[in-house]
């Protein structure tokens, strides 16, 4: 990064250079903006679904590894595959699955991908559906490493769901949602 090296000549030393060049660019500043959107949006509307999906998923549920194969499958699919799934959703015209499913509500046809307020919100949709599939995993391994005698005792002393949830099951995966937070935003 200190040099100025075109892969064909000796590189040759620039110091701060690259960086000064770096700072005066306005496509490097917009893609530092779209990084941190994508991040402040993404990163937590992901990790609550995936939350969400683990939780019911740990329950004991007819069709629940294939409920599970289901959500994990995108991240484990080709980038190239997942692109071209959702270039048919987002495809500016009706044969777009998004602009088919808008059209029943007389809304649309829009162009997501081409449409620079539409983009970054199409982009952070696939991102969110790529990742939940392995945060939607880490959880449901942290929640089975969760005592079930923290449970009993919770119904013991009369605990809701909803108190069992907010007062065992939080503060147990905070490990895991620090991995998870750690990772995504990385």
């Amino acid at each position: 990064s200190f040099t100025d090296y075109d892969m064909l000549n000796e590189p040759v030393p620039i110091g701060l250079g690259n960086y000064a060049e770096l700072m005066g660019d306005k496509v490097f500043w917009s893609s530092l903006w779209h990084n941190l959107v994508m991040v402040v949006f993404g990163v937590p509307i992901s990790m609550f679904i995936a939350l969400v999906l683990a939780v019911c998923l740990n329950e004991a549920l007819r069709g629940q590894s294939w409920f599970r194969t289901m959500i994990f499958m995108p991240h484990v699919t080709a980038t190239v595959a997942i692109a071209m799934i959702w270039l048919w959703i987002y495809s500016p015209g009706p044969e777009g699955l998004a602009n088919r499913f808008l059209a029943i509500f007389g809304v649309g046809p829009w162009s997501y991908v081409t449409n620079p307020d539409l983009a970054l919100p199409a982009v952070i949709v696939v991102g969110i559906w790529q990742s939940i599939g392995l945060k939607m995993l880490i959880y449901l391994a942290a929640l089975q490493g969760v005592s079930l005698q923290l449970y009993e005792a919770a119904d013991v002393d009369g605990a809701s769901a909803i108190q069992k949830f907010f007062n065992i099951t939080i503060p147990m995966l905070k490990p895991a949602t620090f991995f998870v937070l750690v990772t995504s935003v990385i």
